[in-house]
């Protein structure tokens, strides 16, 4: 299939967080545990790590982070020091349409803070956080360490929003508002694993609306323009979610996992065009919208992506991630070595 080209505008923002996820992650690995003039502090165990669970682990350093209690160096370096099995590739693309999508309302919004470049470690974050839940993916290969590569990427969206409060582009007020929001987007994707209702579900497991409300105290846009971008990360979320039912289908009936196919009891073709349904509410949307063709980009790439595996069920084949290297936007965005899983993510 011939690859799609990438607007600039898209390649703009690729690029440009790239480097900054780059530096990033670069800094948080080679931190120094050195805290004071008289010494290196040995790295200490964070009080939210010793939580019983994962959720609640992110759901006691939520509560820390409310109250202005952050991470101290030492704790940082324990994490990282209980990760370090763990491949952080500076190479990679991880979270690349996370990112995209971000900045893509970033425009319309009138955010001036690259909030997409956390938004990125975020949704990483939240992937290896799922594998952990569901014993699969990056858990066959790294197991209980996943539990602190969670918190590791959650170190780095600390590291991004303070870059951003360091260059003036946040402010303290605004800051702490972000985390704020953060802390809803957490407790409603947390939220997902006890609901049983298939509708609620698949809202709690996507929340676009909550996560694009995220950058509205950053945002300069009015009240219309919020409400409008709030929706599109709604309907997009939950395509987005649908899809990756579709794609975890088998697995996830053979194992008795949450799935919304499987709890609302329809068929793939169904789930298939409640997605499209979606998408094409999101792009009526976007119409109304001005500096809107990232956001245009996007769902043109969620619509091919589904279209994709229309044509795959269709022809009696299992839809599986790999589906989804096919898809020209894809390969235009990120390097198609990339497992094809890092390409799903809601706005």
């Amino acid at each position: 299939m011939l690859q799609h080209s990438l607007p600039h505008s898209i390649e703009n923002i690729r690029d440009a967080s790239k480097k900054k996820r780059e530096r990033i992650l670069k800094e948080y690995l080679e931190a120094p545990e050195r805290t004071t003039e008289e010494g290196s502090s040995p790295p200490s165990v964070p009080s939210y790590l010793k939580a019983d669970g994962l959720i609640e682990s992110h759901l006691a350093r939520t509560k820390l982070e409310l109250a202005l209690t952050y991470p101290t160096p030492a704790e940082r370096a324990y994490t990282r020091t209980m990760a370090a099995s763990y491949r952080f590739d500076l190479d990679t693309e991880k979270g690349t349409l996370s990112e995209v999508s971000i900045a893509a309302l970033s425009g319309p919004l009138q955010v001036g803070a690259d909030l997409h470049v956390a938004a990125s470690f975020f949704s990483t974050m939240v992937a290896a956080a799922d594998d952990y839940l569901d014993a699969e993916g990056a858990f066959d290969i790294y197991g209980q360490t996943l539990f602190y590569v969670t918190h590791a990427y959650r170190d780095m969206v600390d590291l991004a929003l303070e870059a951003e409060l360091k260059a003036g582009t946040l402010n303290e007020e605004e800051l702490l508002e972000i985390r704020s929001r953060l802390a809803l987007v957490l407790t409603t994707l947390t939220s997902s694993e006890t609901t049983t209702g298939a509708d609620e579900y698949l809202y709690r497991k996507s929340c676009g609306d909550s996560v694009v409300s995220v950058l509205f105290p950053a945002s300069k846009a009015d009240n219309y323009t919020r409400k409008i971008c709030a929706e599109i990360g709604r309907k997009t979320g939950e395509a987005g979610q649908l899809i990756d039912d579709v794609l975890d289908y088998q697995y996830d009936l053979q194992n008795s996992k949450k799935n919304y196919i499987v709890m609302s009891d329809i068929s793939v073709e169904d789930a298939l065009d409640g997605a499209y349904e979606r998408i094409e509410g999101a792009s009526k949307c976007a119409a109304r919208l001005d500096h809107s063709e990232p956001v245009s980009w996007v769902l043109g790439a969620l619509t091919e992506v589904v279209e994709l595996l229309r044509e795959r069920h269709a022809s009696g084949q299992e839809c599986t991630p790999e589906t989804v290297t096919l898809s020209r936007h894809v390969g235009a965005l990120i390097d198609t070595a990339l497992p094809a899983n890092q390409f799903l993510a809601w706005f």
